[in-house]
């Protein structure tokens, strides 16, 4: 979807990437580590990323919990239910993700090429990840905004290999009835 850095207010770097960390870490009521356990267990993986221009979420698994998986997917995408608790979590695993990132040596190098080679309103030059300030100084409402910014705004792509038909008819009702969003 269009969640990327590009389309996130400059004085919030990093909220898109933010919001990615605390939506791919929720699931109905389940807390993120027991539902990394249970999905594990399951043989289903999640994973999710933020880029300039876009954000992406992802289940795989078995074709055999395809409805489960679709569930997830579904409900990652469309009802995050994000608590202090997983916002806090995320914050203190983005805050490291950071420091571990711009002690890189090959990361400031790239960073500083950036810098030398492109205009500081390029989208080239956006911080992805944030800046620590901008991480811990985020509220749950600038999570909010950028979930609303994205999903209204989305231009999403649904992909589902070896599905079955009652699966692909339930995503083009998911999507006829959330076709306001797109």
């Amino acid at each position: 979807t269009r969640g990327g850095a590009f389309f996130e207010d400059r004085n919030v770097q990093g909220v898109s990437h933010f919001m990615e960390h605390c939506i791919a870490s929720t699931f109905g009521d389940w807390k993120a580590t027991d539902l990394n356990k249970y999905l594990e267990t399951k043989g289903i993986s999640r994973n999710a990323g933020t880029g300039t221009y876009l954000l992406k979420t992802e289940v795989t698994g078995h074709s055999s919990d395809e409805q489960e998986i679709f569930d997830i997917l579904k409900n990652i995408t469309f009802d995050p239910k994000i608590s202090e608790e997983t916002l806090e979590n995320e914050r203190n695993v983005i805050v490291a993700e950071i420091g571990q990132r711009t002690g890189s040596p090959q990361y400031q190098l790239g960073v500083h090429i950036d810098k030398l080679m492109y205009t500081n309103d390029s989208p080239t030059v956006y911080e992805v990840l944030g800046t620590v300030d901008h991480v811990k100084n985020a509220k749950m409402e600038d999570i909010e905004a950028a979930y609303s910014r994205m999903i209204s705004h989305s231009n999403m792509l649904f992909l589902g290999v070896g599905i079955s038909n009652k699966l692909k008819e339930q995503i083009v009702t998911l999507i006829n009835n959330k076709k306001d969003l797109f």
